[in-house]
């Protein structure tokens, strides 16, 4: 089983206070949803676990922006995000659009820029959408980390949660034995124009096409977006089905679940495998009946505590170096590239039906 599994899990407390406030865009006439969320009360850094003091010297406020509020993903890297802020003794406010949309995102982020925090961190929807806002904020003195944003231009560091090589070598592995090495399968991704779904899906193309001749990407491309509402992603997938009704494997970034449940509504769970990124809390019940056989995931809120870890360590003055400690599980060695100002994990996990229920994000 790969290295992740045996990663060491932390118990959390996490106690979230959900406050609905309507942020209104600048001249536009329409209010902006958005979910804005008070730091709760938890522990679970590296530095408390050794009993070491966390407090900085400077307290900050740091916003964070996720894609959505009240899907289950996002709302764990929310909850790690005001983990590290009760953490590290940081103000940290959790500001999201209530839907997964580029300008619904904007109007948060140019509400959140005219809060002047010391530090904005966020995961575009689309990341051209956003450059010019957050280059806005640069100029302004906020530092910016961002989220699976590879390749973006205006920003201090990206967050990339997971090694692009590592993982995509690992997850077109399992999918291939799980399909026999051939038949058609299909890459899955929320948008393409996520460059951290993209890159990790056209790394799992290039090694199939170089180690597994006898499979076929269906379509030839990777198909999006899988973002959007469950029941958008749910006919996405019954659509893809009957489209290709020779498919045998789907591996899917986003909407894992609904990729199970359309393949269970078409009885097909004997011929089709299910493999993705969902979280063992939003995927449960179809890891537990074999509908999705694998989920490659990092810890959710570890990542979210780790991008506040980072956005600290830049706003203290530190240089960020490859092996640098954040204090959060997978990203206690991270892996660093500094042509791209980009930052990994240097572990993921396994999650599949024997130890789904081992963990809780």
């Amino acid at each position: 089983m790969l290295e992740g599994e045996n990663i060491m899990r932390k118990n959390r407390v996490v106690l979230p206070l959900l406050l609905t406030l309507s942020m209104v865009l600048s001249g536009c006439s329409a209010p902006a949803k958005t979910q804005t969320t008070a730091a709760p009360v938890s522990t679970t850094s590296a530095a408390a676990d050794a009993g070491q003091e966390a407090q900085p010297q400077k307290k900050y406020k740091i916003i964070c922006i996720q894609r959505m509020a009240g899907a289950s993903y996002w709302d764990t890297l929310a909850k790690g995000c005001s983990q590290a802020g009760e953490d590290l003794g940081q103000e940290v406010i959790n500001m999201s659009p209530t839907e997964s949309d580029a300008a619904a995102q904007i109007a948060v982020l140019q509400d959140a820029i005219a809060l002047q925090p010391d530090a904005i961190t966020i995961v575009p929807v689309s990341n051209d959408a956003v450059e010019p806002l957050l280059k806005q904020a640069m100029d302004q003195g906020i530092v910016v980390i961002t989220g699976e944003g590879v390749g973006m231009t205006n920003h201090d560091w990206d967050l990339a949660g997971l090694n692009t090589e590592n993982y995509a070598n690992h997850a077109i592995d399992e999918l291939a034995k799980a399909m026999g090495e051939e038949g058609d399968y299909a890459l899955m991704a929320g948008s393409l124009t996520n460059s951290g779904h993209m890159s990790r899906l056209e790394a799992m193309k290039k090694r199939q096409e170089e180690l597994y001749p006898n499979m076929h990407l269906v379509s030839g491309e990777i198909i999006a977006p899988t973002a959007g509402t469950a029941d958008s992603a749910l006919a996405l997938f019954k659509e893809l089905i009957v489209t290709y009704p020779d498919l045998k494997g789907i591996f899917t970034h986003e909407k894992t679940a609904q990729a199970a449940l359309a393949v269970e509504e078409a009885g097909k769970l004997d011929q089709i495998t299910v493999m993705g990124y969902a979280t063992p809390n939003e995927a449960g019940q179809y890891l537990a009946s074999g509908a999705i056989t694998l989920s490659i995931v990092g810890d959710t809120i570890a990542k979210g505590a780790a991008t506040v870890a980072l956005a600290v360590k830049v706003l203290d003055g530190e240089e960020v170096v490859e092996g640098m400690d954040l204090g959060y599980t997978g990203f206690d060695s991270i892996i660093v590239d500094k042509e791209n100002k980009s930052v990994e994990a240097n572990s993921f996990i396994d999650i599949n039906k024997d130890n789904y229920m081992d963990f809780d994000f």
